[in-house]
């Protein structure tokens, strides 16, 4: 087991790097508002909120990353990885706010940002998990060894 030292100064990095990877997921949704504007005020409502809870998440891992931080991090590309995953079986394009591509190039560009997204959800949300289930399993073992040895 790390000592407490070691471990943060290992987390530090680790968290500057998922702030990074969440500011980088706000950057696509960004992109995706610019270059393929929103057709419908609802699509337009939730990527900006898609932005904003990016950002969210950003700041408090640069400048924290507690548990719970982290735990949003996981529910936020959960919740990502399901919108992707249904707009991507829609054909619509990103988060169901286009209709079929007008273009070759249109598709191929919106595949790459929704590709990038989605890929970027996959690795937070593993690295998220995996930030979580160590905190608190870390945690729960010396009670866990109290609650085995009885009273």
């Amino acid at each position: 087991m790390l000592s407490p030292v070691v471990a943060r100064r290992i987390g530090v990095p680790m968290r500057r790097a998922a702030a990074g990877l969440a500011a980088g997921s706000a950057g696509l949704h960004t992109w995706a508002m610019v270059e393929h504007p929103p057709a419908t005020a609802v699509s337009a409502t939730l990527l900006g909120a898609m932005v904003v809870g990016c950002l969210y998440c950003a700041r408090h891992l640069w400048r924290r990353g507690s548990v719970r931080d982290w735990a949003i991090v996981a529910m936020m590309s959960a919740g990502m990885l399901v919108l992707h995953s249904a707009t991507m079986g829609s054909g619509s394009g990103h988060h169901a706010h286009h209709g079929a591509p007008t273009s070759a190039g249109h598709h191929e560009a919106m595949s790459t940002v929704m590709g990038a997204a989605t890929l970027t959800a996959v690795v937070e949300l593993l690295l998220a998990v995996a930030v979580v289930f160590h905190a608190t399993h870390r945690a729960a073992v010396p009670q866990l060894r109290q609650f085995a040895a009885g009273p």
